[in-house]
């Protein structure tokens, strides 16, 4: 299957680990960490609901929790500055692209995921460390859509 650019009308599914660092309570609201979107290749994984209709299905494990944000709000609320001898020079367009996995040795078959990317591509730390903030501030508004078994919430 080739990528192709999610709808703006889509949630989009991240799983979350339970009792990890990638949340916290903090006077009984929760609030996700940008570590919630950390990804080797600085292109966090996401699952389309429009494929995987049922969200406690894009777990990764049993006892994850899943968050979602909105394809639109990605694209809107998450950018990222070029800057170049302290001048900003542009950003960064963030996209939701679909990225089925299917018959790749390794990995399971998800016909579901999606990745989050950047135009140009993000190649360093700190500006990937602002794309993760905002993901993290989105997911903060929708919360857990499934709670994480081992949660005390």
């Amino acid at each position: 299957m080739d990528p192709t650019i999610v709808d703006d009308a889509e949630d989009l599914y991240r799983s979350i680990r339970a009792n990890s660092d990638e949340y916290t309570y903090q006077d009984g609201k929760l609030y996700f960490s940008s570590t919630a979107f950390d990804d080797r290749h600085m292109r966090p994984s996401v699952d389309r609901s429009s494929i995987r209709t049922n969200p406690m299905d894009a777990r990764k494990s049993p006892s994850d929790g899943i968050t979602k944000v909105l394809a639109a709000a990605v694209r809107r609320s998450c950018r990222v500055e070029i800057i170049e001898n302290g001048n900003v020079v542009g950003s960064y367009a963030v996209d939701a692209i679909h990225r089925p996995i299917e018959n790749e040795q390794d990995q399971v078959d998800n016909l579901a995921h999606c990745q989050i990317e950047c135009n140009p591509t993000i190649a360093n730390k700190s500006r990937f460390k602002k794309l993760k903030a905002g993901l993290a501030n989105l997911a903060n508004e929708q919360g857990f859509v499934v709670q994480p078994t081992d949660d005390p919430a």
